[in-house]
């Protein structure tokens, strides 16, 4: 009996076709080609269709169809069923995600790091919540964090922050992490990603060229011939500061009586993006006042359709980013043996054979830049040859999706079951009866109440629960569960029982600390579940360290957290919850529901504003210190994105009209509708 083939899920926000030139794109369409064509079963979760109409979404599925790979898209009409802060800043793709992934059931499913897309799931298959013998794969192309660091952009919005957390939780929970690079590898170790000792560099495979009908590149070992002088320099890449748009520009000035003389011209080939926190074409527009050569944009070309471009006007790639990870603009130049230059920074020459460095490579100076073109243009520069053919890198994706299946990865370390108490907030007005009758149903070992009210009815009301309305009381509470699990519960809020048990079992996992639980609100149709991210301070300083309303942790890290630190009367659960997030505790969300909130969303009491929760996240460090200025600096000076927007981009989607949305995310137009939906915040 013929054994079926390896089925692997590539979970992607872009693919050649529908999305227009990006690298992500160019190398996950090409790995799923790659693996298609060893026979592998193949399915591409195409994460961002959201303007497509099911027209073209069909015929797209269709077309990729032709070439044995199943392309499939997300629901992004769904995304009206989350709630909560992260919906309201539109983190709603990682949901979607979860969802979709239940029904497909693949062997691998393979993730990209860029906006931690496979966060849910990811995070419940290290819980051992996933799909047994499942194995779950992150591929490293662009983290948040290094963006902002090569662009010297400052983080606008919440959902970056986010974004940057589930990067590096995405990274943390894989089975399997490769790179492309050995650059942005160490890159990411440098900066306190958790990265296994068994992760890999491979380099990418590009798909065939045409993409339905044609046929792999053909690799020539011995580029001979000589070189012929550019009449044409191709700026190769998005226009934006990382891939180095202004030191080109700057080269381009040095040189422009040279180009005026030979009448080269210059062309832009690449997405518009942002130069300096302005539009790159309004940079453009500044520098090009006083070129006297001809230059022109090409913004709107497909992958396939720039390398055509580039072949057939035989003109000069530029490739001058400050730091690149694995830039296709390399392979393909590479592969289609096209004449460019590149910087020497990065991941670049790891692509590019030794011998060929010399005339290719220039240092990161406009000076060197300039010299290199004057070259181009008088001389010529002759095609470089790849440090590894693209037939090998097949071959090795071939060899390796089958050895991560089979391969037997370090198993978490695992604890006995512990004890559940509980801690429940109880402010006047809320519900605490329906919260303690949800309460009953569960195997409690013991109930916290922190009594807001004076309540002297406790006796009758919860007869075994302990009252405490002060910090020694919580304290002497909280002494006696170190080795119980301490889920805090918002009163009102009630427990669904038949979740608990699954929870229980996750917390036995030794790698976590601490779990953030989703949580449902509303009724019926209108029911809506409200995720959560894990203990991101720079998230939760703005949001709420416990907007689910529910979080579960092991009280020995309860009382790691608390030591030593202040409590605060007028907080929630007295600050605690913002003391766990900004404990450094090893913390996960949970991506399936163990509280309703009933018909309405029940808020967070008390107030943020005090002394002792600035200091508890004045104390945090790294990345999310960064965030936190960033993000603080950005809402005292402007105008940030609202519910009221996300909401109106909800509507457009569930009626068909999404391409709206992506217009009115974008330029001037964007800043038209923040001013009018938008919110001030100081």
């Amino acid at each position: 009996m013929t054994k079926p083939a390896l089925h692997i899920c590539i979970v992607t926000s872009e693919v050649v076709g529908p999305f227009k030139n990006g690298g992500i794109g160019t190398s996950m369409t090409g790995l799923a080609q790659s693996l298609a064509d060893q026979g592998f079963r193949v399915t591409l979760l195409f994460t961002a269709g959201k303007g497509f109409s099911p027209q073209s979404k069909a015929i797209w599925s269709q077309q990729y169809q032709s070439i044995g790979i199943e392309l499939l898209w997300i629901d992004h009409r769904l995304a009206s069923a989350i709630a909560g802060p992260l919906a309201a800043c539109d983190f709603a793709v990682p949901y979607l995600v979860y969802q979709a992934l239940g029904s497909i059931g693949a062997d691998i499913v393979q993730f990209n790091d860029c906006m931690g897309e496979g966060l849910y799931y990811l995070a419940m298959h290290r819980l051992g919540c996933g799909i047994a013998n499942q194995r779950c794969v992150v591929a490293l192309h662009s983290p948040t964090e290094w963006i902002w660091a090569i662009n010297r952009n400052l983080p606008e919005f919440l959902v970056q922050a986010a974004f940057s957390h589930a990067e590096r939780l995405s990274v943390a929970t894989c089975d399997q992490l490769w790179s492309p690079s050995r650059y942005l590898l160490d890159w990411v170790r440098d900066r306190g990603f958790a990265v296994q000792s068994h992760a890999v560099v491979q380099q990418y495979a590009l798909p065939k060229l045409p993409m339905f009908a044609g046929e792999w590149a053909v690799e020539i070992a011995d580029k001979g011939g000589a070189p012929q002088p550019a009449r044409e320099i191709v700026f190769f890449g998005r226009i934006e500061e990382r891939k180095g748009i202004k030191l080109f520009c700057e080269a381009l000035t040095m040189i422009e009586p040279t180009l005026v003389e030979l009448g080269v011209y210059v062309t832009f080939l690449g997405k518009e993006s942002t130069v300096g926190g302005q539009r790159a074409f309004d940079y453009l527009d500044q520098q090009s006042s006083h070129w006297r050569f001809t230059s022109r944009r090409l913004s709107d070309l497909g992958q396939q359709e720039a390398i055509n471009y580039i072949q057939s006007h035989s003109a000069l790639a530029v490739m001058a980013s400050p730091a690149d990870n694995s830039p296709c603009t390399v392979y393909e130049a590479l592969a289609h043996d096209l004449p460019f230059i590149a910087a020497r920074t990065g991941g670049i020459p790891e692509l590019i054979a030794a011998a060929d460095h010399a005339h290719i490579l220039f240092d990161y100076s406009a000076d060197a830049l300039a010299e290199r073109l004057r070259v181009a243009v008088t001389v010529g520069i002759a095609p470089a040859r790849a440090a590894q053919l693209q037939s090998l890198s097949r071959a090795a994706w071939g060899e390796l999706f089958p050895h991560w299946h089979t391969q037997r990865f370090p198993e978490p370390p695992y604890e006995a079951e512990r004890p559940l108490a509980l801690l429940v907030d109880h402010w006047p007005g809320s519900d605490i009866a329906a919260t303690l009758a949800s309460c009953e149903v569960a195997d409690t070992a013991r109930v916290i109440i922190i009594d807001r009210t004076g309540h002297e009815g406790w006796g009758t009301l919860a007869p075994h629960a302990i009252i405490v309305r002060d910090f020694a009381g919580l304290h002497a509470a909280l002494s006696g569960l170190t080795g119980h699990l301490l889920l805090c519960i918002r009163s009102g809020v009630t427990l669904i029982e038949p979740s608990l048990p699954a929870l229980r079992c996750a917390m036995q996992s030794s790698e976590v600390d601490m779990l953030m639980p989703f949580a449902l609100v509303g009724e019926g149709a209108a029911e809506r579940c409200v995720t959560t991210l894990g203990a991101s301070a720079s998230f939760c300083y703005f949001a709420g360290a416990m907007h689910a309303g529910v979080l579960v942790v092991k009280g020995d890290a309860a009382l790691r957290a608390i030591a030593g630190r202040d409590l605060v009367s007028e907080m929630e659960f007295f600050g605690l919850p913002d003391l766990l997030v900004t404990a450094e505790l090893n913390c996960l969300p949970y991506a399936e529901p163990v509280a309703h909130h009933g018909p309405v969303l029940i808020p967070e009491h008390g107030h943020r504003r005090t002394r002792e929760r600035v200091a508890a996240y004045a104390a945090v460090d790294g990345v999310e210190r960064f965030y936190l200025t960033a993000l603080a600096s950005s809402r005292a000076a402007g105008i940030v994105g609202s519910d009221r927007l996300r909401r109106m981009r909800q509507w457009l989607d569930a009626h068909g009209a999404g391409w709206l949305g992506t217009l009115a995310r974008r330029g001037r137009l964007h800043a038209v509708l923040i001013a009018l939906f938008g919110r001030r915040q100081v």
